[in-house]
């Protein structure tokens, strides 16, 4: 294996265009380790090395180029990580967004775990397997470095669960669901009139939503959206967040990711949804309604986002909260810019949890030469 402090060996994958490097945690602990040994700066800050690091390493022209690090390490290495550990979690990860935010979940992110485990023959998709957080602890951090919105950090439990895998060798993908657990908070935001007129007067918008799962989101339901450009949808995020957030609500609502949802034609989702999610079960494809939506996420740190899985089930809560969908409906698709996802309701140790279901593809492999993402 190469040196630590040179190289390090990684995997890209992505989960409809939201992609992700994957990172041993125990060899980037001990290129940081050598990095500060070496140090003639004396740097003794942890939070932020890591920090400058994903945003180096994630820089999209001169990095290896993503959305995202996800650090992970095993329990212990087994054929069968759930079997090994009768159910218990047996993988633990961080995720890190782009920009070097800590990331409280991540569906795509999970789901491509969820094939990588699969290709690594650690996981055959059939038994549920948890997730736990890999803790600050592990990475020396103080609890000052660690912002307000990110005191998630610190929770022990598991916050994930593998629901089931299906792989595909050629191509080399897997159709993954996880389990996004349930809602912490929903509830109704008013916006003053004319609050949104900068997106023109005769646009209508229904009262917009917040949810809190392990992240928030803030969601805007209008059939305008299928008519926005990227540029304008771009523009809706950054607004919502700021002046939206900060002058109308006064900050009744955190830095939210902002969901933004409208109806689309069942038919665009046809050919997906018989390919991919009930490819050869006639009975259960039966079931769908026109329950078919389009849907863009500005995502906190990341901004416009190919896709995101917790924008998804927050968009379903939604729309179960403002009775536009009945709670027993099986599957409601979301597409969005890089690909369609699926969220469903399913009871998971005596409760009923949102399952997020959709592809993750691996990319590539190869080894980054570190200290070029030590700056």
């Amino acid at each position: 294996m190469a040196k630590v402090l040179e190289e390090m060996y990684f995997e890209k994958m992505h989960g409809a265009s939201n992609d992700f490097i994957f990172l041993d945690v125990n060899l980037y602990l001990k290129f940081v380790e050598i990095s500060f040994a070496k140090s003639n700066a004396k740097v003794t800050n942890k939070t932020l090395f890591l920090r400058e690091f994903v945003k180096n390493i994630c820089h999209r022209s001169q990095g290896v180029g993503a959305d995202g690090v996800v650090f992970f390490q095993y329990q212990q290495k087994s054929k069968s990580l759930a079997k090994k550990h009768n159910n218990k979690s047996a993988i633990q990860i961080l995720i890190v967004n782009s920009d070097g935010s800590f990331a409280a979940t991540c569906g795509n992110a999970l789901r491509c775990l969820g094939l990588k485990l699969m290709r690594d023959k650690l996981w055959n998709g059939l038994e549920k397997l948890k997730i736990d957080r890999i803790h600050p602890d592990i990475f020396a951090f103080k609890i000052k470095e660690i912002d307000k919105d990110e005191e998630f950090m610190s929770e022990k439990s598991p916050f994930a669960v593998l629901i089931s895998g299906k792989y595909t060798k050629k191509p080399d993908l897997a159709l993954i669901s996880v389990a996004m657990g349930v809602e912490k908070k929903v509830f109704l935001t008013p916006l003053v009139e004319n609050s949104l007129i900068h997106f023109g007067s005769d646009i209508e918008f229904l009262t917009p939503i917040f949810v809190q799962l392990s992240n928030p989101h803030w969601v805007f339901i209008s059939l305008r959206f299928n008519h926005f450009s990227l540029k304008q949808f771009e523009e809706f995020g950054q607004l919502a967040q700021a002046e939206l957030r900060r002058k109308v609500l006064g900050e009744s609502v955190p830095l939210a990711n902002i969901g933004m949802l409208a109806l689309s034609d069942k038919n665009n989702l046809d050919n997906y949804i018989e390919r991919n999610i009930f490819p050869k079960n006639p009975e259960k494809k039966n079931q769908q309604t026109a329950q078919n939506w389009n849907l863009h996420v500005y995502e906190r740190g990341a901004g416009l986002t190919a896709c995101c899985g917790s924008g998804a089930t927050a968009a379903r809560i939604v729309l179960e909260f403002s009775e536009r969908i009945p709670k027993a409906l099986s599957h409601v698709y979301f597409k969005m810019p890089g690909g369609t996802v699926s969220i469903e309701n399913e009871v998971i140790e005596n409760e009923e949890q949102r399952v997020l279901s959709g592809e993750a593809q691996f990319v590539f492999q190869g080894l980054a030469k570190l200290t070029s993402f030590s700056k």
